[in-house]
């Protein structure tokens, strides 16, 4: 059976974990007061953004965001996730902390090739 890397990208299993209801809601809750809310909550958010530019690299599609190369953005995305991660005290385990740690290393071990 052939599976493409996109598909692998977007059946990611680690994205099951999440409950689509209950993000959109933080999601909105987040940009009602962006400066309040957990820092890594932004990890998560910069996490899916990953996956999903894994997923538009793979396809071949244009990225919406112009502002680099797709390589260039991915790159970024997974700086800034790891910055949230590493500044939000990930020691100290709290709401979105597993959530986070396990859809970023979803996203390195989909982006290897190796």
């Amino acid at each position: 059976m052939y599976v493409s890397r996109r598909n692998a990208v977007q059946c990611s299993h680690f994205l099951v974990i999440i409950h689509r209801p209950t993000s959109n809601k933080l999601y909105r809750q987040f940009w009602l007061d962006s400066e309040g809310g957990p820092l890594i909550f932004i990890g998560l958010l910069y996490a899916f953004v990953t996956i999903a530019t894994l997923s538009i690299i793979a396809s071949g599609e244009a990225h919406p965001d112009i502002s680099g190369t797709p390589d260039e953005i991915l790159r970024d995305d997974k700086e800034n996730c790891v910055s949230c991660i590493i500044l939000s005290d990930y020691t100290k385990s709290t709401q979105h902390t597993l959530e986070t740690m396990l859809i970023y290393g979803e996203a390195e071990l989909s982006g290897r090739a190796d």
